[in-house]
C-alpha cells in the first residue's frame, strides 16, 4: 500500500507562537534564556508511506474453535513531518560544521558571523519550523491463536472455555530526525519493547464469567541512541 498523510491546517498555517527557554550555546560557551518563534510552514508536502504486509489465517475443520493467524509488516517513509528548531544542540552542530553554509543556520539569529566567538555573539533569537525531514523504517510480525470448546464436550462439565494468545515481534523501529543526524532505534526501549505477549483465557457458564489476562514484555534498553551504553 501507498499511504498519504496529508499535513493539517495547524502544520501549514499556525500563527507565530514565541515561547522561551533555556540553551547553553556551544559556539560561545554560553548559557542563557532565549526566545524561539515557532510557525507553520504552507510548503509542507504530504507524508508519504510505502507499506507491505503478508498474512494469512488458519482455521482447521478437524479442530472446530481453533484459529491461527500470522501477519508480517514492513513500514517505511522519509519524509515525515518534524519541527525542526534553531535551538536544538544537533541543529547547532550542524550549522557550526558547515561553517554556516548549511540552510539550518538560518534558524539561528546572532549579531555576528559565526567567526565570532565572544560572548557578545549569544544567539538573540531562534526559529522552530515544520518541515518534511524526518525518517521512519520498522518491521516486525503479529501472532494470534485463540481456541474456544464447551467443556460439556471434553470433560463433562457445564460451560465454555476460550484461550487466546497475542505476540507481536518488533526488532527494528528506526527514526532519523534529520538528514546527515544519527539514527536511533526504539526498539528494545521501553516505549516499543521487541517481543510483547497477551495472553488471554475466560471461562463462562450463564451469569458466571471467569476471566484471566497475563501480558509479558522483553527486556529492554535505556536510550534508543545507539552510541549510549548503560553501566
Amino acid at each position: 500500500s501507498r499511504d498519504i498523510r496529508a499535513p493539517t491546517l495547524f502544520d501549514l498555517f499556525q500563527q507565530p507562537l514565541t515561547t522561551n527557554s533555556g540553551i547553553s550555546d556551544t559556539l560561545t560557551s554560553m548559557s542563557g534564556i532565549v526566545n524561539t518563534v515557532q510557525s507553520g510552514n504552507p510548503a509542507l508536502k504530504p507524508e508519504v508511506a510505502e507499506n507491505s504486509m503478508a498474512g494469512f489465517v488458519f482455521a482447521p475443520g478437524w479442530l472446530p474453535g481453533f484459529r491461527f493467524s500470522a501477519d508480517y509488516f514492513h513500514i517505511g517513509f522519509d519524509n515525515a513531518i518534524g519541527i525542526v528548531a534553531g535551538s536544538s544542540p544537533i541543529v547547532q552542530n550542524i550549522c557550526l560544521e558547515s561553517e554556516g553554509a548549511s540552510p539550518l543556520c538560518s534558524l539561528t539569529v546572532r549579531p555576528f558571523p559565526l567567526t565570532n566567538t565572544s560572548p557578545a555573539n549569544f544567539p538573540t533569537l531562534f526559529y522552530a519550523v515544520k518541515q518534511n525531514i524526518a525518517r521512519t523504517y520498522s518491521e516486525g510480525f503479529d501472532v494470534e491463536a485463540e481456541f474456544r470448546t464447551g467443556l460439556d464436550d471434553l470433560m463433562g462439565v457445564d460451560g465454555t472455555l476460550s484461550l487466546r494468545v497475542l505476540w507481536t515481534h518488533q526488532p527494528i523501529f528506526k527514526t532519523q530526525t534529520l538528514p546527515g543526524t544519527l539514527i536511533t532505534d526504539a526498539a528494545g526501549t521501553a516505549q516499543t519493547p521487541v517481543d510483547r505477549f497477551t495472553v488471554l483465557g475466560s471461562y463462562s457458564n450463564g451469569p458466571l464469567a471467569i476471566d484471566m489476562v497475563a501480558r509479558y514484555q522483553s527486556a529492554f534498553h535505556q536510550s534508543p541512541n545507539p552510541t549510549l551504553v548503560y553501566d
